[in-house]
């Protein structure tokens, strides 16, 4: 299932050293990708990008993870409008992380994108 592959990342991310030292309220989404791509930590997940990274958050340990969602869909025929896109990812994050401690949805016309950010604070023994 689709789903099982935000878990797995989830899991990828918490084990590996690949770490955002920025903040969430400011982040150059362009850049986290491209750097993403360059550090194989860049995934795809329902015809979206998203990308993940260790973080401290709350001054905790936990897991940063981007996705990125175009508002057009660039010629493919796409049943849902972006709302609803939005919310089957917000569904499935719940559904596999169970609860996350941040989320944040920006849409950015520049570059015809919606950034929907979740944290999750890593729990003891993951």
């Amino acid at each position: 299932m689709q789903r099982d592959k935000i878990k797995e990342v989830y899991l990828k991310t918490v084990d590996s050293e690949i770490v955002y030292d920025g903040k969430v309220e400011n982040v150059d989404y362009y850049n986290i990708f491209c750097r993403a791509a360059s550090e194989e930590c860049l995934y795809k997940y329902k015809d979206n990008n998203f990308c993940s990274f260790n973080f401290k958050y709350q001054n905790k340990d936990s897991v940063l993870i981007i996705f990125s969602i175009p508002l057009s869909n660039n010629g493919k025929k796409l049943n849902k409008h972006i709302t609803e896109r939005i919310m089957d990812i917000v569904r499935d994050i719940e559904q596999c992380l169970v609860k996350v401690d941040f989320t944040n949805c920006e849409n950015n016309k520049d570059d015809k994108m919606v950034y929907l950010t979740f944290i999750k604070i890593i729990d003891e023994g993951e």
